[in-house]
Protein backbone atom coordinates (compact mmCIF):
# COMPACT_ATOMS: atom_id res chain seq x y z
CA UNK A 1 0.00 0.00 0.00
CA UNK A 2 1.09 3.56 -0.77
CA UNK A 3 0.50 6.99 -0.29
CA UNK A 4 1.69 10.14 -2.52
CA UNK A 5 3.25 13.03 -1.70
CA UNK A 6 4.32 16.14 -3.45
CA UNK A 7 7.13 17.78 -4.18
CA UNK A 8 7.87 21.18 -4.59
CA UNK A 9 8.27 20.98 -8.50
CA UNK A 10 4.34 19.57 -8.73
CA UNK A 11 5.47 15.65 -8.95
CA UNK A 12 3.66 12.97 -6.97
CA UNK A 13 6.11 10.32 -5.29
CA UNK A 14 4.79 7.23 -4.04
CA UNK A 15 5.85 6.62 -0.31
CA UNK A 16 5.09 2.88 1.04
CA UNK A 17 2.73 3.37 3.70
CA UNK A 18 4.68 0.60 6.01
CA UNK A 19 7.88 2.81 5.37
CA UNK A 20 6.24 6.07 7.22
CA UNK A 21 4.44 3.86 9.64
CA UNK A 22 8.36 2.55 10.40
CA UNK A 23 9.49 5.58 10.42
CA UNK A 24 6.94 6.94 13.31
CA UNK A 25 7.90 4.07 15.49
CA UNK A 26 11.41 4.60 15.27
CA UNK A 27 11.30 7.67 17.52
CA UNK A 28 9.92 6.06 19.93
CA UNK A 29 11.74 2.82 19.65
CA UNK A 30 15.21 5.25 19.29
CA UNK A 31 14.15 6.80 22.54
CA UNK A 32 13.67 3.99 24.66
CA UNK A 33 16.81 2.37 23.57
CA UNK A 34 18.65 5.72 24.26
CA UNK A 35 17.09 5.81 27.74
CA UNK A 36 18.94 2.37 28.19
CA UNK A 37 22.06 2.66 27.09
CA UNK A 38 22.46 6.22 29.45
CA UNK A 39 21.51 4.16 32.35
CA UNK A 40 23.95 1.53 31.27
CA UNK A 41 27.11 4.41 30.86
CA UNK A 42 26.14 5.37 34.51
CA UNK A 43 24.67 2.55 35.96
CA UNK A 44 25.94 -0.68 34.41
CA UNK A 45 26.17 -2.54 37.73
CA UNK A 46 23.25 -2.47 40.82
CA UNK A 47 19.87 -1.59 40.97
CA UNK A 48 18.62 -4.46 38.78
CA UNK A 49 15.13 -3.41 38.92
CA UNK A 50 15.69 0.10 37.19
CA UNK A 51 17.84 -1.82 34.56
CA UNK A 52 15.72 -4.74 33.54
CA UNK A 53 12.49 -2.49 33.69
CA UNK A 54 14.40 0.05 31.50
CA UNK A 55 15.73 -3.23 29.42
CA UNK A 56 11.67 -4.39 29.06
CA UNK A 57 10.65 -1.23 27.54
CA UNK A 58 13.21 -0.74 24.94
CA UNK A 59 12.35 -4.28 23.46
CA UNK A 60 8.71 -3.64 23.67
CA UNK A 61 9.27 -0.75 21.82
CA UNK A 62 12.05 -2.71 19.46
CA UNK A 63 9.02 -4.96 18.85
CA UNK A 64 6.59 -2.40 18.07
CA UNK A 65 9.07 -0.63 15.85
CA UNK A 66 10.03 -4.23 14.19
CA UNK A 67 6.20 -4.90 12.89
CA UNK A 68 6.17 -2.14 11.28
CA UNK A 69 9.81 -2.89 9.75
CA UNK A 70 9.32 -6.41 9.06
CA UNK A 71 11.34 -8.59 8.75
CA UNK A 72 13.57 -7.43 12.09
CA UNK A 73 17.28 -6.69 10.79
CA UNK A 74 18.71 -9.66 13.48
CA UNK A 75 16.64 -12.62 11.43
CA UNK A 76 18.42 -11.09 8.17
CA UNK A 77 20.23 -14.39 7.17
CA UNK A 78 23.77 -12.46 7.59
CA UNK A 79 22.81 -11.11 11.23
CA UNK A 80 20.98 -14.43 11.89
CA UNK A 81 23.91 -16.67 11.58
CA UNK A 82 25.93 -15.51 13.89
CA UNK A 83 23.77 -14.95 16.50
CA UNK A 84 22.13 -18.12 16.33
CA UNK A 85 25.54 -19.75 16.93
CA UNK A 86 26.46 -17.84 19.58
CA UNK A 87 23.12 -18.22 21.19
CA UNK A 88 23.52 -22.44 20.89
CA UNK A 89 27.11 -22.31 21.96
CA UNK A 90 25.81 -20.53 25.07
CA UNK A 91 23.16 -22.87 25.82
CA UNK A 92 25.31 -26.23 25.14
CA UNK A 93 27.65 -24.80 27.80
CA UNK A 94 24.52 -23.79 29.89
CA UNK A 95 23.37 -27.33 29.86
CA UNK A 96 26.45 -28.91 30.43
CA UNK A 97 26.93 -27.30 33.80
CA UNK A 98 23.11 -28.04 34.72
CA UNK A 99 23.87 -31.19 34.04
CA UNK A 100 27.10 -31.18 35.92
CA UNK A 101 25.14 -29.90 38.91
CA UNK A 102 26.90 -26.91 38.73
CA UNK A 103 25.58 -24.38 41.16
CA UNK A 104 25.91 -20.98 38.85
CA UNK A 105 25.04 -22.83 35.25
CA UNK A 106 21.39 -20.71 35.23
CA UNK A 107 23.03 -17.04 36.08
CA UNK A 108 26.03 -18.10 33.65
CA UNK A 109 23.63 -19.03 31.05
CA UNK A 110 21.87 -15.57 30.95
CA UNK A 111 24.78 -13.95 30.63
CA UNK A 112 26.50 -16.02 27.57
CA UNK A 113 22.92 -16.90 25.80
CA UNK A 114 19.89 -14.72 27.38
CA UNK A 115 21.44 -11.20 27.68
CA UNK A 116 23.27 -11.05 24.10
CA UNK A 117 19.85 -11.45 22.01
CA UNK A 118 18.26 -9.13 24.54
CA UNK A 119 20.91 -6.80 23.01
CA UNK A 120 20.66 -7.80 19.52
CA UNK A 121 17.57 -7.67 19.46
CA UNK A 122 17.45 -3.89 20.78
CA UNK A 123 20.30 -2.57 19.11
CA UNK A 124 20.88 -4.21 15.67
CA UNK A 125 19.01 -2.36 13.33
CA UNK A 126 20.07 1.17 14.62
CA UNK A 127 20.66 2.96 11.79
CA UNK A 128 24.63 4.72 11.81
CA UNK A 129 23.39 8.23 12.64
CA UNK A 130 21.14 6.53 15.51
CA UNK A 131 24.68 4.66 17.06
CA UNK A 132 26.38 8.12 16.34
CA UNK A 133 23.47 9.61 18.82
CA UNK A 134 24.12 6.90 20.94
CA UNK A 135 27.95 7.35 21.00
CA UNK A 136 27.78 10.78 21.55
CA UNK A 137 25.22 10.02 24.82
CA UNK A 138 28.34 8.13 25.77
CA UNK A 139 30.63 11.19 25.50
CA UNK A 140 28.59 13.11 27.56
CA UNK A 141 27.97 10.68 30.26
CA UNK A 142 31.79 10.52 30.60
CA UNK A 143 31.83 13.93 31.10
CA UNK A 144 28.87 13.76 33.54
CA UNK A 145 31.08 11.08 35.30
CA UNK A 146 33.83 13.17 35.55
CA UNK A 147 32.15 15.85 37.62
CA UNK A 148 30.39 13.98 39.82
CA UNK A 149 33.83 11.84 40.71
CA UNK A 150 35.47 15.29 41.10
CA UNK A 151 32.82 16.78 43.04
CA UNK A 152 32.99 13.91 45.39
CA UNK A 153 35.95 14.24 45.75
CA UNK A 154 36.01 18.10 46.45
CA UNK A 155 33.46 17.41 49.05
CA UNK A 156 35.34 14.22 50.80
CA UNK A 157 38.19 16.35 51.31
CA UNK A 158 35.56 19.92 52.91
CA UNK A 159 36.14 22.06 50.00
CA UNK A 160 33.05 21.77 48.82
CA UNK A 161 29.47 21.31 50.65
CA UNK A 162 27.30 17.64 50.26
CA UNK A 163 25.40 17.55 47.19
CA UNK A 164 21.78 16.03 46.81
CA UNK A 165 23.18 14.24 43.54
CA UNK A 166 24.95 11.74 46.08
CA UNK A 167 21.72 10.35 46.97
CA UNK A 168 22.13 8.92 43.83
CA UNK A 169 25.05 6.72 44.25
CA UNK A 170 24.54 5.54 48.05
CA UNK A 171 27.75 2.82 47.69
CA UNK A 172 30.32 5.22 46.48
CA UNK A 173 33.46 4.93 48.60
CA UNK A 174 36.77 6.56 48.78
CA UNK A 175 39.92 5.87 50.01
CA UNK A 176 42.99 7.49 50.10
CA UNK A 177 46.65 5.57 50.37
CA UNK A 178 50.05 6.36 50.69
CA UNK A 179 50.62 8.00 47.15
CA UNK A 180 47.28 6.91 45.85
CA UNK A 181 43.58 6.97 46.17
CA UNK A 182 40.82 4.30 45.31
CA UNK A 183 36.87 4.88 44.93
CA UNK A 184 33.91 2.78 44.09
CA UNK A 185 31.86 4.44 41.45
CA UNK A 186 29.44 2.52 39.40
CA UNK A 187 30.48 3.99 36.14
CA UNK A 188 34.27 2.93 36.43
CA UNK A 189 33.94 0.20 33.97
CA UNK A 190 32.46 2.01 31.63
CA UNK A 191 35.42 4.24 31.57
CA UNK A 192 37.50 0.76 30.06
CA UNK A 193 35.74 1.77 26.74
CA UNK A 194 35.13 5.21 26.80
CA UNK A 195 38.19 6.33 27.82
CA UNK A 196 40.11 4.74 25.07
CA UNK A 197 36.87 5.61 22.26
CA UNK A 198 37.72 9.30 23.27
CA UNK A 199 41.37 9.17 22.63
CA UNK A 200 40.84 6.93 19.49
CA UNK A 201 38.81 9.83 18.05
CA UNK A 202 41.76 12.24 18.41
CA UNK A 203 44.52 9.75 16.52
CA UNK A 204 42.00 9.16 13.75
CA UNK A 205 43.02 11.73 11.12
CA UNK A 206 40.46 14.18 9.79
CA UNK A 207 39.98 12.49 6.16
CA UNK A 208 38.57 9.57 8.52
CA UNK A 209 35.10 11.19 8.51
CA UNK A 210 33.33 13.53 10.83
CA UNK A 211 33.29 12.82 14.63
CA UNK A 212 30.63 12.42 16.91
CA UNK A 213 31.10 15.31 18.55
CA UNK A 214 33.18 18.14 18.54
CA UNK A 215 37.25 18.54 19.16
CA UNK A 216 35.81 21.15 22.42
CA UNK A 217 33.22 18.52 24.18
CA UNK A 218 35.41 15.67 23.39
CA UNK A 219 38.62 17.16 25.22
CA UNK A 220 36.15 18.02 28.58
CA UNK A 221 34.72 14.32 28.29
CA UNK A 222 38.08 12.89 27.66
CA UNK A 223 39.53 15.23 30.44
CA UNK A 224 36.67 13.72 32.71
CA UNK A 225 36.93 10.41 32.09
CA UNK A 226 41.05 10.51 33.05
CA UNK A 227 39.89 12.24 36.30
CA UNK A 228 37.64 8.93 36.97
CA UNK A 229 40.56 6.71 35.95
CA UNK A 230 42.69 8.68 37.67
CA UNK A 231 40.73 8.44 41.58
CA UNK A 232 39.65 4.81 40.68
CA UNK A 233 42.58 3.31 41.37
CA UNK A 234 42.19 0.74 39.13
CA UNK A 235 45.39 -0.37 37.78
CA UNK A 236 43.51 -2.99 34.53
CA UNK A 237 42.06 0.87 33.51
CA UNK A 238 45.17 2.93 33.96
CA UNK A 239 47.03 0.35 31.93
CA UNK A 240 44.43 -0.27 29.27
CA UNK A 241 44.25 4.14 29.15
CA UNK A 242 48.59 3.81 28.29
CA UNK A 243 47.95 1.11 25.86
CA UNK A 244 44.81 2.83 23.96
CA UNK A 245 46.86 5.22 21.38
CA UNK A 246 48.67 2.11 20.43
CA UNK A 247 45.78 0.69 19.92
CA UNK A 248 44.27 2.92 18.03
CA UNK A 249 46.84 3.48 15.97
CA UNK A 250 47.26 -0.01 14.78
CA UNK A 251 43.69 -0.16 14.24
CA UNK A 252 43.90 3.27 11.92
CA UNK A 253 46.40 1.75 10.19
CA UNK A 254 44.47 -1.75 9.07
CA UNK A 255 41.50 0.33 8.35
CA UNK A 256 43.05 2.68 5.90
CA UNK A 257 44.17 2.50 2.43
CA UNK A 258 47.32 3.99 0.85
CA UNK A 259 50.71 4.05 1.93
CA UNK A 260 50.38 7.80 1.78
CA UNK A 261 47.46 7.71 4.46
CA UNK A 262 49.22 5.34 6.47
CA UNK A 263 52.74 7.64 6.64
CA UNK A 264 50.31 10.78 7.55
CA UNK A 265 48.75 8.88 9.88
CA UNK A 266 52.19 7.79 11.96
CA UNK A 267 53.27 11.63 11.47
CA UNK A 268 50.32 12.81 13.59
CA UNK A 269 50.48 10.39 15.83
CA UNK A 270 54.37 10.94 16.69
CA UNK A 271 53.07 14.66 16.67
CA UNK A 272 50.67 13.75 19.46
CA UNK A 273 52.55 11.53 21.72
CA UNK A 274 55.18 13.93 21.53
CA UNK A 275 52.88 16.73 22.49
CA UNK A 276 51.01 14.82 25.66
CA UNK A 277 54.28 13.62 27.11
CA UNK A 278 55.77 17.01 26.94
CA UNK A 279 52.33 18.20 29.03
CA UNK A 280 51.58 15.60 31.18
CA UNK A 281 54.40 14.90 32.65
CA UNK A 282 55.26 18.58 34.10
CA UNK A 283 51.54 18.56 35.07
CA UNK A 284 51.72 15.21 36.87
CA UNK A 285 54.43 16.20 38.41
CA UNK A 286 53.20 19.71 39.39
CA UNK A 287 49.96 18.44 41.07
CA UNK A 288 51.19 14.90 42.60
CA UNK A 289 54.43 15.49 43.54
CA UNK A 290 55.82 12.65 45.98
CA UNK A 291 52.40 10.46 45.13
CA UNK A 292 53.39 10.13 42.02
CA UNK A 293 56.21 7.59 42.91
CA UNK A 294 53.41 5.61 45.19
CA UNK A 295 51.22 5.44 42.53
CA UNK A 296 53.46 4.35 40.18
CA UNK A 297 54.59 1.23 42.67
CA UNK A 298 50.79 0.76 42.97
CA UNK A 299 50.93 0.26 39.42
CA UNK A 300 53.90 -1.73 39.25
CA UNK A 301 52.57 -4.14 41.67
CA UNK A 302 49.94 -5.32 38.98
CA UNK A 303 53.24 -7.10 37.25
CA UNK A 304 54.27 -8.33 40.46
CA UNK A 305 51.07 -10.62 41.93
CA UNK A 306 53.06 -11.89 44.70
CA UNK A 307 53.87 -8.16 46.78
CA UNK A 308 50.24 -7.18 46.27
CA UNK A 309 46.89 -8.64 48.39
CA UNK A 310 45.13 -8.86 45.43
CA UNK A 311 47.52 -10.14 42.95
CA UNK A 312 48.29 -12.63 45.37
CA UNK A 313 44.03 -13.72 45.00
CA UNK A 314 44.63 -13.72 41.34
CA UNK A 315 47.48 -15.67 41.77
CA UNK A 316 46.15 -18.30 43.38
CA UNK A 317 43.27 -18.50 40.99
CA UNK A 318 45.24 -18.77 38.14
CA UNK A 319 47.04 -21.90 39.40
CA UNK A 320 43.53 -23.56 40.58
CA UNK A 321 41.34 -22.66 37.10
CA UNK A 322 44.36 -24.10 35.11
CA UNK A 323 44.59 -27.05 36.98
CA UNK A 324 40.76 -27.70 37.05
CA UNK A 325 40.86 -27.02 33.49
CA UNK A 326 43.55 -29.97 32.57
CA UNK A 327 40.73 -32.69 34.23
CA UNK A 328 38.36 -31.72 31.12
CA UNK A 329 40.34 -29.72 28.63
CA UNK A 330 37.89 -30.45 25.98
CA UNK A 331 34.49 -28.90 26.61
CA UNK A 332 35.58 -27.76 30.52
CA UNK A 333 33.54 -28.19 33.37
CA UNK A 334 30.22 -25.89 32.07
CA UNK A 335 29.14 -22.91 32.39
CA UNK A 336 28.51 -22.02 36.27
CA UNK A 337 31.37 -24.71 37.75
CA UNK A 338 33.10 -23.87 40.76
CA UNK A 339 36.83 -24.32 42.17
CA UNK A 340 36.73 -25.34 45.64
CA UNK A 341 40.45 -24.00 46.27
CA UNK A 342 39.50 -20.73 45.11
CA UNK A 343 36.34 -19.50 46.19
CA UNK A 344 36.41 -15.32 45.61
CA UNK A 345 32.42 -15.07 46.52
CA UNK A 346 30.79 -17.46 49.32
CA UNK A 347 27.44 -15.94 47.54
CA UNK A 348 28.34 -16.35 43.91
CA UNK A 349 30.77 -19.25 44.49
CA UNK A 350 31.46 -19.71 40.75
CA UNK A 351 32.81 -15.82 39.87
CA UNK A 352 36.13 -15.46 39.56
CA UNK A 353 38.85 -12.04 38.61
CA UNK A 354 40.73 -14.08 35.75
CA UNK A 355 37.95 -14.26 33.09
CA UNK A 356 39.80 -16.36 30.32
CA UNK A 357 40.95 -18.45 33.00
CA UNK A 358 37.14 -19.09 33.83
CA UNK A 359 36.07 -19.22 30.10
CA UNK A 360 39.07 -22.04 29.82
CA UNK A 361 37.84 -23.51 33.15
CA UNK A 362 33.81 -23.64 32.38
CA UNK A 363 33.80 -23.82 28.45
CA UNK A 364 37.37 -25.86 27.80
CA UNK A 365 39.53 -25.18 24.47
CA UNK A 366 36.40 -25.57 22.30
CA UNK A 367 34.38 -22.57 24.30
CA UNK A 368 37.55 -20.53 24.79
CA UNK A 369 38.75 -20.30 21.20
CA UNK A 370 35.03 -19.74 20.00
CA UNK A 371 34.05 -17.12 22.09
CA UNK A 372 37.41 -15.19 21.78
CA UNK A 373 37.53 -15.92 17.64
CA UNK A 374 33.97 -14.08 17.81
CA UNK A 375 35.77 -11.11 19.81
CA UNK A 376 38.07 -11.11 16.65
CA UNK A 377 35.10 -11.64 13.86
CA UNK A 378 33.66 -8.42 14.79
CA UNK A 379 36.84 -6.45 14.82
CA UNK A 380 38.04 -7.97 11.67
CA UNK A 381 34.10 -6.58 10.51
CA UNK A 382 34.48 -3.73 12.01
CA UNK A 383 37.94 -2.90 9.67
CA UNK A 384 35.77 -3.65 6.76
CA UNK A 385 33.19 -1.79 7.36
CA UNK A 386 35.57 0.97 7.65
CA UNK A 387 37.12 0.59 4.61
CA UNK A 388 34.35 0.19 2.80
CA UNK A 389 33.35 2.79 3.98
CA UNK A 390 36.05 5.45 4.75
CA UNK A 391 33.72 8.22 5.65
CA UNK A 392 33.00 5.95 8.92
CA UNK A 393 36.20 5.21 9.67
CA UNK A 394 36.54 7.83 12.32
CA UNK A 395 33.46 6.07 14.70
CA UNK A 396 34.34 2.48 13.82
CA UNK A 397 38.25 2.86 14.78
CA UNK A 398 37.35 4.83 17.97
CA UNK A 399 34.32 1.62 19.02
CA UNK A 400 36.76 -1.17 17.97
CA UNK A 401 39.39 0.74 20.05
CA UNK A 402 37.08 0.54 22.98
CA UNK A 403 36.10 -3.00 22.71
CA UNK A 404 39.47 -4.46 22.58
CA UNK A 405 40.76 -2.42 25.45
CA UNK A 406 37.44 -3.82 27.24
CA UNK A 407 38.60 -7.00 26.35
CA UNK A 408 42.23 -6.59 27.79
CA UNK A 409 40.90 -5.23 30.96
CA UNK A 410 38.23 -7.89 31.33
CA UNK A 411 41.36 -10.61 31.75
CA UNK A 412 41.87 -9.52 35.01
CA UNK A 413 38.61 -7.93 36.07
CA UNK A 414 34.74 -9.28 36.38
CA UNK A 415 33.62 -6.91 33.82
CA UNK A 416 31.84 -9.16 30.85
CA UNK A 417 30.40 -11.25 33.83
CA UNK A 418 27.47 -9.01 34.51
CA UNK A 419 24.97 -8.22 31.48
CA UNK A 420 25.40 -4.45 32.02
CA UNK A 421 28.67 -4.69 30.63
CA UNK A 422 27.59 -6.61 27.29
CA UNK A 423 26.79 -3.04 25.48
CA UNK A 424 30.92 -3.16 24.77
CA UNK A 425 30.45 -5.85 22.75
CA UNK A 426 27.21 -5.33 20.77
CA UNK A 427 27.37 -1.33 19.79
CA UNK A 428 30.18 -1.87 17.81
CA UNK A 429 28.58 -4.52 16.46
CA UNK A 430 25.91 -2.55 15.68
CA UNK A 431 27.78 0.39 14.17
CA UNK A 432 29.12 -2.28 11.76
CA UNK A 433 25.86 -4.17 10.74
CA UNK A 434 24.35 -0.31 10.10
CA UNK A 435 27.10 0.08 7.66
CA UNK A 436 26.34 -3.18 5.74
CA UNK A 437 23.19 -2.75 5.71
CA UNK A 438 22.20 0.77 5.10
CA UNK A 439 25.19 1.66 2.18
CA UNK A 440 22.90 5.52 2.10
CA UNK A 441 24.09 6.35 5.55
CA UNK A 442 28.07 5.37 4.87
CA UNK A 443 28.02 9.06 3.28
CA UNK A 444 28.10 11.40 5.95
CA UNK A 445 26.38 15.08 5.56
CA UNK A 446 29.36 16.65 5.12
CA UNK A 447 31.15 19.06 2.79
CA UNK A 448 32.00 17.04 -0.48
CA UNK A 449 35.59 18.42 -0.91
CA UNK A 450 36.30 16.00 2.17
CA UNK A 451 36.13 13.20 -0.34
CA UNK A 452 38.35 14.54 -2.41
CA UNK A 453 40.96 15.73 -0.07
CA UNK A 454 42.90 13.44 2.07
CA UNK A 455 45.94 14.67 4.08
CA UNK A 456 45.60 18.37 1.98
CA UNK A 457 46.47 16.76 -1.28
CA UNK A 458 43.46 16.43 -3.59
CA UNK A 459 43.00 12.98 -5.30
CA UNK A 460 41.66 13.40 -9.04
CA UNK A 461 39.57 10.27 -10.47
CA UNK A 462 41.02 8.97 -13.78
CA UNK A 463 39.74 10.70 -17.08
CA UNK A 464 39.51 8.43 -20.46
CA UNK A 465 42.19 6.49 -19.54
CA UNK A 466 44.40 9.05 -17.91
CA UNK A 467 46.23 8.07 -14.60
CA UNK A 468 44.94 10.50 -11.85
CA UNK A 469 47.60 12.77 -9.91
CA UNK A 470 47.67 15.63 -7.72
CA UNK A 471 46.79 18.89 -8.87
CA UNK A 472 46.11 22.00 -8.11
CA UNK A 473 43.45 22.85 -10.33
CA UNK A 474 40.70 20.99 -8.29
CA UNK A 475 37.41 23.13 -8.14
CA UNK A 476 35.74 22.77 -5.03
CA UNK A 477 32.11 22.21 -4.75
Amino acid sequence: MTMSASSGSGSAQAIPVDGVRSARLAGPRFAATACLMALLFLLPVSNNGLRISVFALAVLATAVWAIGNRPHPLLRPRNLAPATFFLLLGLWFGLWGLLRGNPGAVFASAVFAFWPIVYQWILVGLTVDEVRRILRILVWTTAISGVIVVSFVLTYRGHLPDFAIFTLYPDVAYVEHDGYVQMRFYAISTMVFAVPFLIATFVVPPAAGPQVCSARVRTIALIGGLAVAAFAGRRALWIVIALSPFVALVLATLASTGADTRRALLRRFGAQALASIMVALPVLAYLLGDTLAGAMSFLYSAFTPESDVDGNVRLKQSTVLLRGWLDSPAFGHGLGAVADQAVRDEERTWEYELQYHLLLFTTGIVGFTAYLAGVGWIVVQGLHAAIAAPRQAAVVVPCLSGLVCFVIANATNPYLQAYGHLWTLFLPYALIVAIRDHPDSQRAKTDRRDDHYRQGRAVLPSIEGQPSRPGTGLRRE
